[in-house]
């Protein structure tokens, strides 16, 4: 069964694009919009469609039949190409984060870093007070009680909590807290 012409040389064009893309995955990604997910799935690389290249849209089967006649190592080379795109545009996305890190932005993220530790040591401070309530209704209750030995049972086993709780060891932050 022949293959068009125009199929054969889109597969062998997008075969030369993902090579290109493999290679500096930063040179590709502006050229075409939402690549990243394009190059996420065989699928979507079938879909892909760039003119200015001589890439045309085909379904997959398609692809697959026209690439075991164009290209040397068929479906599979090609595949392997996709991944080696798709890995050279997440590591040129996560570069160009990372050079984006200025002074603003990583003062932005010390002050939402700070407020989240303000919430988390709020939060221990509630829970902590719920802690301690809880505990002396549980003395309250164990006084009460018409066995004698539930108090001194009591007492023990809350200082044994209370020693065992690694929220205490921090007691300057609970503190802290409370005077504000």
């Amino acid at each position: 069964m022949g293959k068009s012409p125009d199929l054969v040389a889109s597969t062998r064009a997008l075969s030369k694009f993902l090579a290109e893309t493999a290679t500096d995955g930063a040179l590709s990604t502006p050229q075409v919009p939402g690549l990243k997910q394009i190059l996420s799935s065989q699928g979507r690389m079938a879909k892909l469609s760039l003119s200015s290249r001589g890439i045309i849209a085909t379904s997959l089967n398609t692809l697959k039949r026209t690439a075991a006649v164009a290209i040397a190592g068929g479906f599979a080379e090609l595949d392997q190409l996709r991944k080696a795109a798709l890995q050279a545009v997440a590591s040129a996305e996560r570069a160009a984060i990372s050079k984006r890190d200025t002074r603003q932005t990583l003062q932005v993220r010390i002050c939402r870093l700070e407020a989240d530790n303000q919430s988390l040591l709020e939060d221990l401070l509630l829970l902590t007070q719920l802690l301690q309530k809880s505990m002396e209704h549980a003395r309250s209750y164990a006084s009460s009680s018409q066995r004698e030995i539930l108090p001194s049972l009591c007492k023990k086993q809350q200082r044994e909590i209370l020693a065992t709780m690694s929220c205490l060891r921090r007691q300057s932050n609970v503190v802290q807290l409370k005077r504000e």
